[in-house]
């Protein structure tokens, strides 16, 4: 494996310990260039999956390749997970290629290997359109001039934002678009190639044969949620009185959180009589596991909405529950647009999301 900086590409092969070879700037430019769109992601396994289904829209909506560059900014969660269900035929068909950075989100503006492949695009006769840039400071602008063809390249960035439907339909061929693929509409609307991908991967299919154990399943987000501003996390008082209408046969509860611990000790904090398992592995194998139960009670996150949405896809016995709110920040709550199969197939409870240490 030769290593040359920081910049991945995907190779699709079937040993998965050659999976990603080193590529240079000259090569990325490339393997960008023979996409009509190229998209910039962050984010867990969920924002992964979200970003291929986001791929599989784009091809089939426009007709035309995409490239998704996945950031790992070296976190647990960010650990790139879903090259076998990129390397899947499904993939191939659609032109979805993709290639990985390892590098802070958001981009830089100057350092980023974003801005690299900007600075070659006189090698394309593309305009190359550089979007939505998520950054921590207000909006921000750079021209880039590109001197063979004294072509001006724009860069700009407003403070948070998720790509959305119509970004995607009016972007110019040759755009970067840079953001949050979380507009859950779009990932229902591809899930059936997505769905696909998976059961053609190497991974859990919990996409399939769902709902097949008389047991509740409920997903907890919490670990950066705790005392998080923007998300909050559910409260346990919201789940546990959920339990209470959704959980009427009185079949065994699990429990899938990312912080096991915490979760444990406000349950017992709040004197509840609930029986329970706590369940916390990697996410593909919870993801398997959650989607077995028949009745299946969701929190504020990506990971809630693939379980529901692969129970409302694929077994119209199965149940599911959503939170009634998905943020805490009411600015983003109201840009936020939830897949309407999967809502108006689920039931909603109440969701207190709270700030505090112990989500009680």
């Amino acid at each position: 494996m030769k290593n040359v900086g920081s910049i991945q590409m995907g190779v699709r092969c079937r040993n998965f310990s050659e999976i990603h070879y080193s590529l240079g700037v000259d090569q990325l430019d490339e393997a960008v260039g023979q996409s009509n769109l190229t998209l910039v992601v962050p984010g867990g396994l969920a924002g992964q999956l979200f970003a291929v289904g986001y791929g599989a829209w784009i091809s089939k909506k426009r007709g035309e390749g995409v490239h998704i560059i996945f950031y790992d900014v070296s976190t647990s969660i960010s650990k790139f997970g879903v090259q076998g269900v990129l390397d899947s035929q499904v993939a191939t068909t659609l032109g979805v290629t993709y290639s990985l950075v390892q590098e802070s989100w958001p981009p830089g503006l100057t350092k980023s290997p974003i801005q690299k492949v900007l600075s070659l695009a006189s090698r394309f006769k593309k305009r190359w359109l550089l979007e939505d840039i998520q950054a921590v400071s207000p909006a921000a602008n750079l021209t880039s001039k590109d001197s063979a063809a004294d072509k001006k390249l724009l860069l700009w960035g407003p403070t948070t934002h998720i790509i959305s439907p119509e970004r995607l339909i009016t972007a110019p061929a040759g755009s970067i678009i840079c953001g949050y693929p979380t507009d859950y509409r779009i990932i229902e609307e591809s899930w059936n190639l997505l769905a696909s991908m998976i059961a053609a991967s190497s991974y859990p299919d919990f996409a399939h044969e769902t709902g097949s154990n008389d047991t509740v399943a409920v997903h907890w987000r919490l670990g950066d949620y705790i005392q998080n501003e923007c998300h909050g996390a559910v409260a346990w008082k919201s789940l546990s009185n959920c339990l209470k209408y959704a959980n009427k046969e009185d079949m065994p509860v699990r429990i899938f959180t990312d912080s096991p611990d915490l979760a444990e000790r406000t349950i017992l904090e709040s004197q509840g009589s609930c029986e329970y398992e706590i369940v916390s592995s990697d996410i593909w194998s919870d993801l398997f596991s959650m989607t077995r139960s028949r009745v299946f009670i969701g929190s504020h996150s990506g990971v809630s909405f693939l379980a529901a949405l692969a129970l409302r896809s694929d077994n119209p016995l199965s149940v599911t529950w959503l939170p009634n709110a998905w943020f805490l920040a009411q600015n983003f709550e109201h840009k936020f647009h939830l897949g309407p199969k999967t809502a108006g197939g689920s039931s909603f409870y109440p969701a207190r999301l709270v700030t505090s240490a112990v989500p009680l």
